[in-house]
């Protein structure tokens, strides 16, 4: 089986162990091919109870799209 390394490693991140792990693995495999390494960071954004009760009012707005 051929592997193309071009479109480079792609590792996400959140903090934990094992992300860390598949980061150490990541950069080391990007090196050892020459590749491009892209890391992806997650996390959790707590929502607040009153913000997740409060009812939207007016139209949703998106930016660069006419309707």
């Amino acid at each position: 089986m051929s592997i193309n390394w071009y479109q480079g490693v792609v590792v996400g991140v959140d903090g934990s162990h094992e992300s860390l792990a598949a980061l150490d693995w990541a950069t080391h495999t990007a090196d050892l091919h020459d590749a491009r390494l892209t890391v992806v960071a997650a996390y959790a954004v707590p929502i607040l109870l009153s913000v997740a009760r409060a009812r939207p009012r007016g139209r949703l707005v998106v930016p660069g799209r006419e309707d």
